[in-house]
């Protein structure tokens, strides 16, 4: 039950002000963030773009691979995951695409950044990559220290 509750704790705080799907987020002064999927070298390479909601000012946040955005309360920050020399890595940077952050990094799969309210922790998930697929949340300061496992899930509990 413990674990259900921070759960859903997590998707009402981080969908306070927010609209959030996989594909970016729309803050309430309409700005967009969002991941657009280009063709560079032939290769597809998903990057995290802004604009205005009637589609103006359209500019490249982050130029590497990059999961979905999620941009923080204050609307200054965005965090998202990358991958990186086999390794899933969580980030913050600049609304502006400046002042790149690295929080941490796991071997496994990293997903679901979520602020708190006041935008001073970030909460997301970890996936083991492997059978029994385990998925466990952490917290991190939004300086990338303290990183803490909230649950513990493991192939003897359900």
């Amino acid at each position: 039950m413990k674990k259900y509750f921070i759960i859903a704790l997590i998707f009402i705080s981080s969908c306070q002000k927010d609209i959030t799907d996989q594909t970016g987020t729309i803050n309430v002064k309409g700005e967009i963030v969002y991941v657009s999927t280009r063709i560079i070298n032939n290769y597809p390479i998903p990057q995290i773009f802004g604009m205005n909601a009637d589609g103006t000012n359209q500019r490249l946040i982050f130029d590497k691979p990059a999961g979905p955005p999620v941009l923080s309360h204050s609307k200054k920050k965005i965090a998202f995951t990358t991958n990186e020399n086999s390794y899933a890595c969580l980030y913050t940077i600049d609304i502006d695409g400046q002042n790149l952050k690295f929080l941490t990094k796991t071997k496994y799969s990293c997903f679901s950044p979520a602020w708190s309210p006041d935008d001073s922790k970030i909460t997301f998930v970890i996936s083991d990559t492997t059978p029994p697929y385990d998925n466990n949340i952490y917290t991190i300061n939004a300086d990338g220290t303290n990183k803490i496992q909230l649950t513990n899930q493991d192939e003897n509990q359900t």
